[in-house]
């Protein structure tokens, strides 16, 4: 049971810190991209739920 608590509060964590790089830096991302960046709610749970999916995508597109 712990184990899934602390799964969901990794996603949290994860999420929260991506909504805070996406309200410091959204003029500067939608300039280059030319487009309204957001998130939705589904979009929230959906990373909340499969982080380590979206920390590997995250962590291939740094630039090395």
């Amino acid at each position: 049971m712990m184990f899934i608590l602390y799964y969901l509060l990794i996603g949290l964590t994860i999420m929260f810190l991506l909504d805070m790089h996406l309200l410091i830096y959204t003029k500067q991302i939608e300039f280059e991209l030319k487009e309204k960046i957001e998130y939705d709610t589904f979009t929230r749970i959906f990373i909340i739920v499969v982080w380590p999916a979206a920390l590997f995508i995250i962590i291939k597109n740094l630039p090395w």
